[in-house]
């Protein structure tokens, strides 16, 4: 991802915090942005959207907040 990406990247974080019932803080933020900056967006929003869509995935982890590394696993 590149800076103009940042924007998108807060938005969607803040999405999946409505998801998980968790106010994203912009401390989480970075470190999530440390540790998914080398993907592009595009790839990162299609991991959020498959794991949003994957009931067995999403009823698995509802409760708690994605971390990037499995977050990520839904596109490797």
């Amino acid at each position: 991802m590149s800076k103009p990406d940042k924007q998108r990247f807060s938005d969607l974080l803040n999405d999946l915090g409505l998801i998980y019932d968790k106010e994203v803080s912009v401390a989480l933020k970075r470190l999530y942005w440390e540790d998914l900056g080398a993907y592009p967006i595009a790839a990162i929003e299609a991991a959020c959207q498959a794991h949003r869509r994957d009931r067995a995935r999403t009823v698995a982890a509802e409760r708690f907040f994605r971390n990037p590394r499995i977050t990520m696993q839904v596109v490797l």
